[in-house]
């Protein structure tokens, strides 16, 4: 099974899932239809480097992030299990890679319950999931901290409203570069533009000289 998020809270960080849950009936709601001894979680291959800045729970108070379902990359205590989003320090996630996301009690022993969204939203609430995320699938975790797939249909359209993260898109080493030389660009030009606009008049602290150079290259009369 798997959690929530937004698609996007501010320019340049999107969410994991985005959940289309009623606003009006508390963390649980109507919508608490399960508990499970242990955790869950989901898994997902992103499709593009990812920064993922920030962790978020609807079910326990502890968010891991694994690489493939065997080994946990970080663990990040949440202080409120209620979908709200806590800063972490990041982590880069890469394109093409397995992981996985998990939500657990610090000692995977305890029960914790869970709401469940849809992919589809046929049965339950629609939940969304980001564009740079496939290969999704819904999980739970046991007490010995093994990832069991849930059944073919709840796998791929249920979602376990659980763990979620933000993240950011990490540009291309060619985006970087053309920035990079777009800055330059401008810069040199701000530049010539101001020598372009600069007058020089002879006056006061300014000695106005010639300077004549001969086809050896040494200098003719005419001295600073």
């Amino acid at each position: 099974m798997a959690l929530v998020a937004c698609e996007s809270d501010a320019q340049g960080t999107m969410n994991a899932l985005t959940p289309n849950l009623p606003t009006n009936e508390g963390v649980f709601g109507p919508y608490v239809v399960g508990y499970f001894n242990g955790g869950v979680g989901w898994t997902f291959t992103p499709t593009a480097d990812l920064l993922v800045t920030g962790v978020s729970s609807f079910s326990a108070p502890q968010v891991s992030i694994w690489l493939g379902t065997n080994q946990v990359l970080a663990s990040y205590p949440v202080a409120n299990a209620d979908g709200s989003f806590e800063t972490i320090s990041p982590l880069v996630l890469l394109a093409g890679q397995d992981y996985a996301i998990s939500t657990q009690n610090t000692n995977f022993s305890s029960v914790i319950f869970f709401q469940v969204g849809s992919t589809t939203g046929t049965v339950f609430p629609l939940v969304s999931v980001s564009s740079y995320l496939t290969g999704f699938g819904d999980f739970n975790l046991t007490t010995n901290e093994q990832w069991t797939p849930f059944d073919s249909t709840e796998n791929t359209d249920i979602i376990s409203l659980g763990p979620n993260f933000q993240f950011q898109v990490v540009p291309e080493p060619g985006v970087v570069a053309l920035s990079i030389l777009g800055l330059l660009l401008l810069k040199n030009m701000s530049r010539t533009q101001k020598m372009k606009n600069q007058s020089w008049t002879p006056g006061k602290g300014v000695v106005k000289t010639d300077v004549a150079f001969g086809l050896d290259g040494r200098c003719g009369n005419n001295y600073f």
